[in-house]
């Protein structure tokens, strides 16, 4: 069994379940189930289409969630996806540090 991840799987970790994708791309309940199987044109586990990826790197972007574009097409790897994360969060509080280093400075001003 592979650990690769389709790009729904992929989604589906990020954002805790395939209602919860639903819910972010405005669609009915039940809706992400055609994700879940191959059609002539798209390969099980893809998403129907780009306006469905956007919305999801934009939801991710304003909330913090780590996702990259080439997940929602190619899909990723558990270890892809933490090594990202951590990095992700190693730069976060290497900018929080800076931000609090210079605080002092500019009350100082």
């Amino acid at each position: 069994m592979s650990d690769h991840l389709t790009p729904f799987e992929v989604a589906e970790r990020q954002f805790g379940s395939q209602s919860e994708i639903e819910r972010i791309l405005g669609l009915k309940r039940t809706a992400g189930y055609v994700w879940q199987r191959a059609t002539k044109t798209r390969a099980a586990g893809d998403f129907s289409s780009t306006w469905q990826q956007r919305q999801l790197l934009d939801h991710a972007r304003k909330s913090g969630i780590v996702l990259l574009p080439e997940w929602l097409i190619r899909g990723a790897t558990e270890a892809e996806i933490s090594a990202e994360e951590t990095r992700a969060a190693a730069m976060a509080a290497a900018h929080a540090r800076t931000q609090a280093a210079a605080s002092p400075m500019e009350a100082a001003e």
